[in-house]
């Protein structure tokens, strides 16, 4: 009867101790994670000016925060674009002019 107590005891031990190991990485990564994106925000809450590739012409971009914090997580240090002035006009880019963001992104 004791030594089944204790056994439970012990069981239920070990899957606190695994509840808080989880907890405490989740925690971790979310804390990482917001870092990134905070910096991010920060960063890039102003529209950007970059030359079009496609055009040559100037442009102002916004970033997406979100999408580019997931993707720098993922070690992507290409930023996603939300906005661009030219877009009316060339909405089909592939963001080929995001590239000249990166150097911004990897600080």
């Amino acid at each position: 009867m004791i030594t089944y107590m204790l056994d439970q005891i012990r069981l239920w031990l070990v899957e606190m101790l695994f509840l808080i190991a989880l907890t405490v990485m989740l925690g971790l990564a979310f804390v990482a994670f917001s870092v990134i994106y905070f910096r991010l925000v920060s960063r890039f809450h102003q529209p950007q000016p970059v030359i079009c590739p496609l055009t040559g012409a100037s442009a102002l971009v916004h970033v997406a925060a979100f999408p580019s914090a997931v993707r720098r997580m993922g070690g992507n240090v290409v930023p996603r674009l939300s906005r661009c002035t030219l877009w009316p006009a060339n909405a089909a880019c592939g963001q080929n002019c995001a590239r000249q963001l990166t150097h911004l992104f990897k600080t």
